[in-house]
């Protein structure tokens, strides 16, 4: 069974929720986790983090707190709080960041006088380029239901390494692009070896289309992006051999042709995505 849409989600009635749980496809699997309650001690904390980090290091899903395992709607007393509660929790030990939120709140009917309601919270999958996601020190999936933890360096490669560039993963490239624009183009190991990648593709691709007018825009922009870089490298190792000597500079020209690489990378992202997104 597909994943609930939040969008729908967010607007479920009680009832609408009940016959959710009847259905039996929300049987506690790799997106849906029901929890009875939470408990606030310190020394249960990493299970809250262990659980939603899970679920950003794997497809993303809810947590239905409030609902026992055996999708019994029991409810949880209210508590203005419990958001910020959770805030704080998923701020403490697990990094990098993941994107949750407090998708919806459905008030349930009780015969007692209380207050009571069931809390819906979405974990979005995280991007290729943000997992894994560690909780405690410790990096979790979900996994037959439940939240395990990875310990293998072979299970971790396996999972979540990428090697370099991969033509589908177009936010990938997007992030690639922004962090070479954002260092000042100053690549590391990893920028390399994934710009290599993709210019062996961009290569094949015109090779394979040799007709196609935009695949040959896209390889050309690419070069003007590698001669660039190469340029920008050369400069700054001119500016810096005199930066001693006040009446040679090369700042302004080495400011322009940055500024230039910055509209070729947006140029080369834009035509990708019009190509293959």
């Amino acid at each position: 069974m597909p994943i609930a849409n939040p969008l729908i989600v967010r607007k479920w009635t009680e009832s609408e929720l009940r016959t959710f749980l009847d259905e039996g496809g929300s049987i506690e699997n790799d997106v849906y986790d029901f929890k009875q309650s939470f408990s606030w001690r310190q020394t249960d904390n990493k299970e809250i983090r262990k659980d939603f980090s899970a679920f950003a290091n794997t497809k993303g899903g809810y947590i239905f707190l409030g609902v026992s395992n055996r999708r019994e709607i029991i409810g949880i007393d209210y508590d203005g709080e419990i958001n910020t509660k959770l805030n704080r929790i998923l701020s403490d030990n697990l990094k990098p960041k993941i994107e949750w939120e407090p998708l919806h709140t459905i008030p349930i009917k009780t015969s007692a006088s209380s207050r009571r309601s069931i809390h819906i919270f979405y974990i979005k999958e995280s991007p290729y380029h943000i997992k894994p996601h560690m909780s405690d020190k410790i990096v979790y999936i979900r996994e037959q239901g439940e939240s395990k933890p990875l310990f293998s360096g072979r299970d971790l490669r396996d999972r979540f390494f990428i090697p370099g560039f991969q033509p589908e993963h177009i936010e990938q490239l997007r992030y690639e692009l922004e962090a070479i624009k954002n260092g000042s183009f100053i690549l590391n190991r990893v920028d390399v070896y994934y710009l290599r990648g993709l210019r062996q593709y961009l290569m094949n691709e015109v090779v394979k289309n040799p007709t196609s007018g935009a695949h040959g825009e896209l390889y050309a922009t690419y070069q003007e992006i590698e001669k660039g870089l190469c340029d920008l490298e050369e400069l700054r190792s001119r500016e810096d051999g005199y930066k001693k000597v006040p009446t040679i500079s090369y700042s302004a020209d080495l400011q322009q042709l940055s500024d230039q690489m910055v509209n070729k990378i947006d140029i080369l992202y834009k035509r990708y995505k019009e190509i293959y997104g």
